[in-house]
């Protein structure tokens, strides 16, 4: 397990790994039904990616990796010199997607993080005469519109996040998952002063 906390003036801290009972004994915060203690980390991993504790740069590694992987599978992509628009497109599409369809249902990618591995995907199509890097538009409005089809990488991170929370919504009663999402669900909407269903207080 690991844990933090905020004190009063907002500074955030690590949970100690035990604390002293009134009766002077010092025992793990945490311990199983049948008594043995649940070690205590900083840093773990979720779905292949190194999550710390703290929240300030949490995503920071995470992030950068789905990035790194990306741009590097896309300029690997764009050295196989027999690959025509189609299949470019098809390529790209497909390993961006398996990436981060992976790794994004722990790590909300940021805009700024799609636009970097969309770059690397800009400069791959204008390297092979396929397209031109700007204006940006060309690669991504449908065919019927002109373009060449192609998905942001924003879509496919924007994909896998809203996957996991349908997922989570529609677990089990009393799964962790689920009780977690639907709390934080209500506190939003009782936030922005909705008291009923969302869906009927704002269809849209």
């Amino acid at each position: 397990w690991m844990g933090t906390y905020y004190d009063a003036n907002g500074v955030e801290s690590e949970v100690e790994d035990a604390i002293t009972g009134s009766d002077g004994v010092t025992r793990p915060v945490i311990r199983l039904p049948d008594g043995r203690a649940v070690p205590k980390v900083t840093e773990y991993k979720h779905l292949g990616t190194p999550l710390q504790s703290g929240w300030e740069g949490r995503f920071d590694a995470a992030r950068k990796k789905v990035v790194d992987k990306c741009v590097q599978v896309i300029g690997m992509i764009g050295r196989i010199d027999v690959l025509g628009p189609k299949q470019i497109k098809r390529a790209i599409d497909l390993a961006i997607g398996g990436i981060i369809g992976y790794y994004a249902r722990a790590t909300p990618m940021t805009y700024a993080n799609c636009a970097e591995i969309e770059n690397a995907r800009l400069r791959v199509l204008e390297s092979m005469g396929i397209c031109s890097s700007t204006p940006q538009v060309a690669a991504y409005l449908c065919p019927e519109a002109g373009g060449l089809g192609h998905q942001h990488a924003y879509q496919w991170a924007t994909a896998a996040y809203l996957d996991q929370v349908h997922r989570a919504m529609n677990g089990g009663t009393g799964e962790p998952a689920r009780e977690a999402m639907t709390e934080r669900i209500a506190t939003t909407c009782r936030r922005m002063g909705c008291e009923e269903a969302p869906i009927s207080w704002h269809p849209e």
